[in-house]
């Protein structure tokens, strides 16, 4: 088990951290996880490797909202499609319309207002499932039958 493992990356949409991001931390280390501040240059950098990471992303408000439709929407499709980001969005905006992302489970949406032990529970416990691979079909693959005709 690698130190980054229990890593959760919050996404920052404003130069400064929103004031209830230290309590998030503490409700997240909790559950033996640690949230990290990152921008949008330094997520890029942290997806080339292939390697799928966790990211919360929480809108508050409209400033928030701009941001995040103009700058990071099309970011987080192609990340989600080429399954390198699993997001965790928590908003008052319905940000949900692509079903191809919805259908392979790299999205998960709470709508505010949520409190926060609520919130960090959730992502934790669905961090904990992901990783186990309880979804995961114990089971081979079924045959295809051709048929010659």
């Amino acid at each position: 088990m690698e130190t980054n493992d229990n890593w959760i990356f919050y996404l920052r949409l404003k130069k400064n951290l929103p004031e209830d991001y230290l309590s998030m931390d503490q409700h997240f280390k909790t559950y033996g996880r640690s949230l990290i501040p990152i921008g949008l240059k330094a997520l890029l950098e942290a997806t080339k490797n292939k390697r799928t990471i966790h990211l919360l992303v929480i809108i508050k408000s409209y400033q928030d909202y701009r941001y995040y439709v103009r700058r990071v929407r099309k970011i987080m499709k192609y990340l989600m499609r080429t399954q390198r980001v699993h997001l965790y969005v928590a908003s008052s905006f319905s940000l949900a319309n692509d079903p191809l992302v919805i259908k392979k489970n790299y999205y998960s949406f709470v709508k505010l207002p949520v409190r926060m032990d609520r919130f960090c529970e959730f992502v934790s416990t669905s961090i904990e499932v992901r990783e186990s691979n309880l979804l995961h079909w114990p089971g081979g693959v079924r045959p295809r039958l051709s048929l010659v005709g």
